[in-house]
């Protein structure tokens, strides 16, 4: 295998390495004399694997949801409210803590709501504990003493882990059944 080759692949393996996209663009250069075009070609090396990667931990993190359920609960929770919303990006984050936590919520909060009705997107996940990801999009109360895992599973806030896993594997076998 020649150096450029090599070059590349370490590039696939670690594309946000800057100085390692130097080199390479030099090898490049030495080769077809255009030093801009050879920083663009790494550039786009390197992008395509952070963005392969990207789809690689989605799926991962994902298993079983797709991205377009997601898209769709988000649009209609969200409806037309431009405040208290959640967006993709807060639900896979939602997700990652989940996966270490074994659950986790979001939501948005009102702090004073003047005793009018309030309103937020929330999302809660929870991982069974056959592994599988349950993911609940809607809209809750924004109020200040409301709860963001109750109106999805009945549990409080202050459930144990244990409890949210039972949860998400009863929800599944029900599904299933």
């Amino acid at each position: 295998m020649n150096t450029l080759a090599t070059l590349i692949e370490c590039i696939v393996k670690s594309p946000t390495n800057e100085t390692l996209k130097l080199v390479t663009a030099d090898a490049i250069t030495e080769e077809t004399g255009n030093y801009e075009q050879a920083l663009i070609t790494v550039n786009e090396i390197a992008d395509a694997a952070l963005q392969k990667r990207a789809d690689c931990q989605e799926k991962y993190l994902l298993r079983g949801t797709t991205k377009k359920t997601i898209l769709n609960q988000l649009a209609e929770a969200n409806g037309r409210r431009r405040e208290r919303t959640l967006t993709y990006e807060d639900v896979v984050n939602c997700i990652k803590q989940a996966r270490k936590d074994g659950w986790h919520a979001v939501g948005g909060r009102v702090t004073n709501a003047y005793k009018y009705p309030a309103w937020q997107t929330a999302c809660l996940t929870v991982i069974g504990f056959n592994k599988k990801v349950v993911v609940r999009i809607g809209v809750i109360s924004a109020r200040k003493s409301s709860s963001l895992t109750n109106p999805f599973c009945g549990l409080s806030i202050t459930a144990s882990a244990q409890q949210f896993r039972n949860w998400a594997d009863s929800l599944m076998e029900r599904m299933s059944a």
